[in-house]
């Protein structure tokens, strides 16, 4: 069994003759190699007038154990998007009672509750809609959730504040959204305000708009299913089987 431990910081030592032009590993060290380049000066400011900022090798083992902490990060993003996306495929296996019945009971089957299961499916959704690009989905559950929950219109003047990408904090989106509901959006190279109106008790009511219809649509599928399954043993019965 190899000694090697999990996650430990990769070799950034590029000259190695075993790395060859299309090798995948020379292809990752490139990358973290870049990463880490470009992530330097960010970290030799925050730890400036300190002895690490002045030791080289510290330093390259810095930046590569950080390396290793952001990807194990970008995977656990990855995990709760395949959760939601694994609960979307859940919605179409079930009948609208049977899904009904395990939103209520889904906690006693699955470690979370519906509400969180909700969640799940929005940050899904917002990938799957293609309103949010799944490269630049943010890492953090709770920041993911928050940029899912903006409509495409949002989401544009989000890009353009650069809160579209995959370390964006959710104190930083919490902080638009409050921006957006005020109708206070500055234009970058002003200072002056722009007047955005935003109706939250619009949006609301068309949100319980669509949620009342989807509820009829469930309840009339129902019916209809037992209307054929009706049907059906009537036919059954007449053609004598």
């Amino acid at each position: 069994m190899s000694g090697r431990v999990r996650g430990r910081p990769r070799n950034l030592d590029l000259g190695d003759d075993d790395l060859i032009a299309g090798d995948p590993r020379r292809e990752v060290a490139v990358a973290d190699h870049a990463e880490a380049e470009e992530s330097r000066p960010a970290i030799e400011a925050l730890f400036g007038g300190m002895p690490l900022a002045r030791d080289t090798h510290r330093l390259g083992q810095f930046l590569s154990t950080r390396s290793v902490i952001r990807e194990e990060w970008g995977r656990a993003g990855k995990a709760f998007l395949a959760i939601g996306r694994a609960l979307l495929q859940i919605e179409g296996i079930l009948t609208p009672e049977e899904y009904r019945r395990f939103r209520a009971e889904c906690a006693k089957i699955l470690p979370f509750s519906d509400a969180n299961a909700s969640k799940f499916r929005q940050i899904a959704l917002a990938v799957e809609d293609r309103r949010i690009e799944e490269r630049l989905l943010p890492g953090a559950f709770s920041s993911a959730y928050e940029l899912s929950t903006l409509d495409r219109s949002v989401l544009a003047i989000a890009m353009e504040r650069n809160l579209v990408r995959p370390d964006v904090g959710r104190n930083e989106l919490l902080a638009f959204k409050r921006d957006m509901k005020a109708g206070r959006m500055v234009i970058e190279g002003t200072a002056e305000p722009v007047e955005r109106t935003v109706s939250l008790r619009g949006l609301q009511r068309e949100r319980d708009r669509i949620r009342r219809e989807l509820d009829r649509l469930a309840d009339q599928q129902a019916r209809l299913a037992r209307d054929l399954e009706r049907v059906q043993m009537q036919i059954a019965e007449a053609s004598g089987q």
